[in-house]
């Protein structure tokens, strides 16, 4: 580190400390200023981030990112998300950063849905920045600039209310509007993260503010302004003169504040409370105080009001009061502040035990998962198991005594359990036989026999259930009980969940299973067995719910066995049962046929000599032979003939009368099934209900649910009331005995539900015309007039137990409250399969729709179109009168009947719309041709696909068609643009049309082309801020919409808005290279343009800092490179204020500009740079020498006065070092640079000065105050002493200041 004779350092060498925060001399390094490693980039996915943090400022989004522990590689996009990202890690926790290009709730709220389309794991939000605060004092001392305020509920209120928002009542204005509640782990998170905080020495908010390196040039505004900068006027002392500065206003009209904890600066206060947020910035005290004392309010801000369909929390760093007096002095600090705040809230968040996400390196997109993540390998196993991954099995009943015991001991069964010989059949066992033959009985006798053998042997097993719920009868279902059992009977197999497969797994637990993944782990599991046995059954496989998938299942297991016993030698066995089936064949495997095997034969005559109870004379030795005969092996058959003829036997008929029964019985199943249906027509109505019930029911029911169900379609006397309800379970499960003939059964044990005792039952009424035999008048509509039936039993039930449109009373019997329920939210579902079927329901509709639908919606407001298509009810959504209305905003929730359809996925409900609506035109319409191609899109549409988990919630006030031009497909736009019912030019609130808002918003190019085309759409057409499509287009970057709208003759290139901004000053604002390429290349454009503020595009651009832009317009001859606004300021003024030191490098470099220009307040280039600590810029000014290194501006402060106000000490070093500079320069007020300095702290600008030997520290201001005289009213005792020591040794390489430590500086106090 090199010092020169006043003991200064170069830049990199060190940075800044506040006065009250001062290091140790060890501190005083090159950490400062010295660059962060360039280290790797980790990559991760998207599902990985759950956290969005949104900042509205430039100021404030580089603070969130210098409270990121890692910083991430960019992820791929959506196509229509124009959002800008940075991606990183807090604690554990991945956080998306994004900055919003606007104040305001309209851009929070596009930033934010635009963010929840590409990060679809986002759980909530913070809202981090700066706000306006209220001068009150709360619990922890009163408001002041710096101080932190975070929403909390208040008195109902969400801790966040849009308070421009309500109505006029009893002449004062009622908000309507809180937005939505904070989550719960935030509240949780703040609340400990308080109670923590007091309990500590060291303030870690503080300590995570200085993680910002406010020695880095360009982040000198987070520094700590001091408390003498902090102003509270009186409410009615409005700002004076037309400059930010407070400087002219009178000091007598400040308020007296409170002394609470003034002092203590080691601690920053929080507050929590209600934040205000409203579309307008508050400037106005009185209205401020007013608004404050009506809502309890502690702070305004502007972004939170268009966040609505995110759990979000507020934090705000004061940097104002919202009064006249606004200016930027505490907007840097105040961005810090609650950017540190956030940081600590996030650190208190809980952690889920698989939230470690897997690390994707940018060099290499198949990462393995990490193995030692118990935690997240845990997850991944639970996440196989589902809702009665085991019921089959449990549901069915256990074997009759003595029976099945013949399996163990066939032939092909020993085979299968040998070793030797594997070569043969490899371990794959297909036990086939007749529905209704006892499959599934014996392969459950199997399981229990093969588990209670013990030893190393592990059993895994699956029972495929055609009735049961939709992973009870999928191959998804069957890989993931299998898999879910061999990772937890094995737990050393979870090794291949460390398998680059896994790259796909989502830590959200919506995660859906594939079968492609599902079987390749499996493969893994089996592959990995080594030495450990297992044999697994599938049961049941002509039960999958798509007859190709039993080849599919088959042809894999025999792959793999084969691959296994011949390749690996692992110690996998297969048992799979199923009926017959021709078409498939298998080499190399042993079959075993059930009802052909004397084993099989035997079971049926232990069972008929147990159960069938007719005595044992001859006669009756000849029922039993004759039983065993005709039942041809299916045990189904025996165990409903015994029970017919068990039944007519205690009714007193004789052996021979049983002998005639029994002949008369065919004997085959599904025939013996309509001999039950016919021979006894006693209460065929309430039978046949029950089989439609058990047939169409929209879930199972259980058997007091079903009970019910069946009362409610019969007379009226009947139908049971909340009141006389009476449900036995004794007597429910004898009527539904009775009803049921004996084809249906209770399942399970805790939560029974009522199912046909076999799937033949099912295959029989619905395919061997069972219903039909039942009551003819079905006709060949069976399913429409079912549906109809049971819709007239929901509707039965409804009106005989109905009590008022808002609320049931509250019922004892849970039964009835449960059946209540189906009846209330499926009697529309039923009511729109009968109208799929040809069954009318306008009639029904007419008189209770209205009513039905609400019931399905806590929303009391919401159209019947909206419920339709929300339940995907598209059968009905054709009849509604109002079919038409689907592009029309819900009351109060703002969401479309277009859109719920689409954002759910609903695509029967979407076509019906679409259908009704070309229905509506002549069938000549092109209306008719766009319906099909949309209807075709429908199915692989990326646009459905990637809704699929978007609401889409419309900002108050933006049109639903700037939405579909927005989120939806070109077809869809031209679709609803073709009915000519939808205005193209159609302005929402602001006065957009949905040319400019999809100008703004990244979408396909062919929505532009289409809009363009219309005749009816206006190019220029100017929303209320004046700005048009292509100015959006220019300040969004979208630059293929640039030249697309560029192309058209029609548009204005130079538009000004009511700013007096152009296309090409919102692109240089931007940063927009490619767009300001356009622009320029077209002579219509006027590059010098200058708005309301006397501003050119160069002028921006300078500040924005962009080296593209700028060498863009500097090469431009065209371009007025000194051009001065109405402040007098020219481009080289910004840029050296914001620090852009391409910009003053090529500006100076051109020859074309007055590098000495002052502005109206008298300030140059280098007076601004020196203010704001622009190492870089000071170094490219000082070194001409045309520059006046020590102008004066109108206060008569010199760049050297400005630097060491605000303690940049590299500034004060070169400037001092240049010898041309006076270092006791006085301004108007007689001030001296180290008066600046000491007033606001900054030792080492002190330090520096002092060293120089050449200023007079005693040199008194017109107050008549020196600068040791403010040391030491400022009880800086400390300071004084250390600058008495630089001037007795003003050469001294040891520096009492910068080796100034905590102990001296207390002792000294």
């Amino acid at each position: 580190m090199s010092q020169d004779i006043w003991g200064a350092v170069e830049p990199s060498a060190r940075g800044t400390q506040r006065g009250n925060i001062i290091s140790s001399a060890s501190s005083q390094t090159d950490k400062a200023l010295t660059p962060r490693p360039l280290i790797p980039r980790r990559k991760l996915r998207h599902e990985d981030y759950t956290i969005g943090w949104i900042c509205a400022l430039e100021v404030e989004q580089t603070a969130a990112l210098e409270m990121l522990d890692q910083e991430h590689a960019n992820l791929s996009q959506d196509p229509i998300d124009s959002n800008v990202y940075n991606l990183g890690s807090i604690e554990g926790h991945n956080v998306v950063i994004a900055g919003i290009h606007a104040t305001g709730s309209t851009a929070s709220a596009m930033t934010i849905t635009q963010m929840q389309r590409t990060y679809r794991n986002i759980k909530f939000g913070l809202l981090v920045g700066v706000g306006g605060g209220v001068p009150v004092t709360t619990d922890n001392g009163a408001i002041r600039l710096g101080d932190v305020v975070v929403s909390k509920p208040v008195d109902g209120n969400s801790g966040a209310v849009q308070y421009d928002r309500g109505k006029a009542t009893d002449g004062r204005f009622e908000c309507t509007s809180s937005l939505p509640l904070p989550p719960a782990v935030l509240l949780n998170a703040a609340q400990a993260l308080a109670a923590n905080r007091v309990r500590l020495l060291q303030d870690p908010i503080l300590t995570d503010i200085k993680r910002i390196k406010t020695g880095n040039k360009n982040l000198r505004k987070y520094m700590y302004p001091g408390r003498g900068q902090d102003h509270l006027f009186k409410k009615n002392y409005t700002h004076v003169g037309q400059k930010q500065s407070c400087d002219e206003c009178d000091l007598s009209q400040l308020v007296q504040r409170p002394e609470d904890n003034e002092g203590d600066e080691s601690y920053l206060r929080v507050h929590r409370g209600t934040i205000a947020s409203g579309e307008k910035i508050v400037r106005d005290a009185v209205l401020r105080d007013k608004l404050a004392e009506q809502y309890q309010v502690l702070c305004f801000e502007t972004e939170a009001a268009g966040i609505t369909d995110l759990p979000f929390l507020v934090i705000r760093g004061i940097a104002d009061y919202c009064d006249t007096h606004k200016n930027d002095k505490w907007q840097g600090y105040a961005a810090a502040a609650a950017a540190a705040y956030a940081r600590q809230l996030i650190c208190y968040l809980p952690i889920a035990r698989s939230r470690k996400p897997a690390n994707f390196d940018s060099t290499e997109q198949h990462q393995v998962v990490s193995c030692s993540d118990e935690e997240k390998i845990q997850k991944i196993v639970k996440s196989l198991k589902f809702d009665l991954i085991d019921g089959r099995i449990r549901s069915i009943k256990t074997a009759h005594d003595e029976t099945c015991g013949w399996l163990l001991e066939t032939p092909q069964y020993e085979n299968w359990l040998r070793t030797a010989h594997r070569e043969a059949h490899h371990g794959l066992l297909w036990i086939k036989g007749k529905p209704g033959a006892g499959k599934s009985t014996l392969m459950k006798f199997a399981v229990d026999v093969s588990s209670e053998a013990g030893g190393n042997r592990s059993v895994i097993s699956y029972f495929f259930h055609a009735r049961g719920g939709p992973l009870e009868k999928t191959t998804v279902g069957m890989f993931r009980s299998l898999l879910y059992q061999l990772l937890t009977k094995l737990p050393q197999l979870r090794k291949i969940l460390c398998s680059p497969k896994l790259e796909t797994w989502k830590t959200n637990d919506s995660f859906e299973w594939n079968i492609e993944l599902l079987k390749d782990l499996f493969t893994d599991a089996v592959k990995a067995l080594g030495e450990s046995p297992v044999i697994c059954f599938i049961d049941a496989l002509d039960e999958c719910d798509d007859d190709s998938q039993a080849r599919r299942i088959l042809m894999f297991l025999y792959h793999l066995c084969v691959k296994f016993a011949i390749k690996w030698k692992t110690c996998f066995r297969v048992c799979v049962t199923s009926r017959h089936y021709p078409n498939i064949s298998i080499p190399e495997h042993l079959s075993l046929n059930l009802e052909l095997h004397a084993g099989h034969s035997s079971d049926i005559t232990r069972y008929v000599a147990s159960e069938l109870r007719i005595g044992t004379d001859r006669t009756a030795q000849a029922v039993r032979t004759e039983l065993q005969r005709k039942a041809s092996g299916v045990f189904m058959w025996v165990v409903l003939v015994v029970d017919m003829l068990n039944k007519e036997n205690d009714e007193g008929c004789s052996p021979r009368q049983l002998q005639k029964t029994l002949l008369a019985i065919p004997d085959d199943l599904h025939m013996l099934f309509r001999n039950i249906l016919t021979r006894n027509k006693q209460n065929n109505e309430k039978f046949l209900l029950c089989m439609q019930w058990l047939l169409f029911a929209k879930r199972l029911l259980s058997p007091e649910e079903l009970y019910l169900a069946i009362l409610s379609g019969t007379s009226d006397e009947d139908i049971p009331t909340r009141e006389a309800i009476d449900i036995q379970p004794d007597r429910v499960v004898k009527y539904l005995l009775n009803c049921s003939k004996g084809l249906a059964e209770a399942i399970g044990s805790r939560n029974r539900t009522m199912q046909f005792i076999h799937q033949s039952v099912r295959d029989f009424l619905l395919g061997e015309h069972g219903l039909e035999s039942v009551d003819p008048n079905l006709g060949d509509n069976i399913i429409g007039q079912s549906h109809e039936r049971l819709k007239q039993c929901c509707h039965n039930f409804i009106i005989n137990n109905y009590f008022g449109p808002d609320k049931f009373p509250s019922c004892s019997s849970t039964h009835w409250t449960s059946f209540i329920g189906y009846a209330t939210r499926r009697i529309l579902y039923h009511a729109d399969i009968a109208e799929g079927e040809g069954i009318t329901q306008v009639p029904f509709l007419e008189k209770y729709g209205t009513s039905l639908f609400l019931a399905l919606t806590t929303n009391r407001e919401a159209s019947p179109l909206y419920v339709a298509a929300a339940a995907n009810l598209s059968n009905l959504i054709r009849i509604l009168p109002s079919k038409l209305s689907y592009l029309e905003a819900e009351p109060s929730f703002w969401v479309t009947p277009l859109f719920v359809a689409i954002s759910r996925g609903n695509d029967n409900a979407l076509r019906a719309i679409l259908k009704a609506q070309a229905e509506a035109l002549p069938t000549t319409s092109r209306v008719h041709q766009l319906y099909g191609s949309l209807c075709d899109d429908i199915p692989k549409s990326k646009y459905l696909r990637d809704q699929f988990k978007l609401r889409f919630r419309l900002v108050d006030g933006v049109s639903p068609l700037s939405y579909v031009a927005i989120h939806c497909s070109e077809r869809m736009l031209d679709f609803l643009l073709e009915t000519g019912r939808w205005l193209p030019d159609t302005r929402d609130q602001d006065g957009r049309t949905p040319l400019s808002n999809a100008s703004y918003c990244s979408v396909d190019q062919r929505v532009i082309k289409l809009l363009l085309a219309n005749p009816e759409v206006d190019p220029n057409s100017r929303d209320d801020a004046g700005r048009t499509p292509l100015s959006y287009a220019a300040e969004a970057g979208n630059t293929d919409c640039v030249t697309e709208l560029i192309q058209d003759s029609r548009v204005d290139l130079d538009s000004r808005d009511n700013k007096g901004w152009t296309p090409l000053s919102y692109a240089a604002r931007a940063g927009n290279a490619e767009c300001i390429t356009e622009l320029i290349q077209d002579s219509r454009v006027d590059l010098d343009s200058r708005d309301n503020k006397g501003r050119t595009p160069l002028s921006y651009a300078a500040r924005a800092g962009n080296a593209e832009c700028i060498t863009e317009l500097i090469q431009d001859s065209r371009v007025d490179l000194d051009s001065r606004d109405n402040k007098g300021r020219t481009p080289l003024s910004y840029a050296a204020e914001v620090g852009h030191e391409y910009c003053v490098t090529e500006l100076i470099r051109t020859g074309r500009v007055d590098l000495d220009s002052r502005d109206n307040k008298g300030r140059t280039p280098l007076s601004y740079a020196a203010r704001a600590g622009n190492a870089e810029c000071i170094t490219e000014l000082i070194q001409d020498s045309r520059v006046d290194l020590d102008s004066r501006d109108n206060k008569g402060r010199t760049p050297l006065s400005y630097a060491a106000e605000v303690g940049h000490e590299y500034c004060v070093t070169e400037l001092i070092r240049t010898g041309r500079v006076d270092l006791d320069s006085r301004d108007n007020k007689g001030r001296t640079p180290l008066s600046y300095a000491i007033i606001n702290q900054w030792i080492e600008a002190v330090a520096l000065l002092l060293r120089t030997g050449k200023v007079n520290i005693d040199c008194t201001d017109r107050h008549g105050l020196s600068p040791m005289d403010y040391a030491r009213r400022l009880q800086l005792a400390y300071l004084v002493f250390a600058c008495l020591d630089i001037l007795q040794s003003p050469t001294s390489t040891d520096d009492p200041i910068l080796n100034l430590a905590h102990p001296e500086l207390e002792a000294a106090n």
